[in-house]
């Protein structure tokens, strides 16, 4: 089964988001994954799609905040609760790529790491790149890291 990771997603008013980021993450090719999704005092229909998503899978851990204190307070208070071996972070308007935990947990095999940076593509609706003519739409990703979960407290 392998190492638990634990990913962080803080969320406010997205609840269409939240479900596309919601759905890529369970489908992650590693799956030994706890996802701590906190509501950050939303006021629409938000808490609705995470009891959804945690009634149908239980590595969905819901948690909410009584009132807005910003995607800090609400990603702290899930760290605090996290249980697993490594822990990262997903924005909720966020697609991620099917092998993106497999991937960065292989990276640890080497045991001196203690986190590992990914990379992220920004692309429209239609899941297409867009053409730059002096770059390309890849950028490093150092606020998504993994790390230890040990190196992290």
């Amino acid at each position: 089964m392998g190492a638990t990771v634990s990913i962080v997603i803080p969320t406010l008013r997205r609840p269409a988001g939240l479900a596309v980021a919601l759905r890529s993450v369970l489908a992650q090719s590693w799956r030994n994954i706890e996802v701590l999704v906190v509501d950050d005092a939303s006021t629409d229909g938000t808490a609705r799609v995470i009891e959804g998503f945690a009634a149908r899978d239980p590595r969905v851990r819901p948690m909410a905040q009584a009132r807005n204190a910003g995607i800090y307070a609400a990603r702290n208070l899930a760290l605090g609760q996290a249980r697993g071996d490594f822990v990262t972070v997903h924005d909720a308007d966020d697609w991620m790529h099917p092998r993106r935990i497999e991937t960065e947990v292989a990276a640890f095999a080497d045991p001196r790491l203690q986190a590992v940076e990914s990379r992220w593509v920004r692309i429209d609706e239609g899941g297409r790149a867009p053409f730059l003519p002096y770059g390309m739409p890849v950028y490093a990703n150092p606020a998504l890291m993994i790390y230890r979960a040990a190196a992290l407290r």
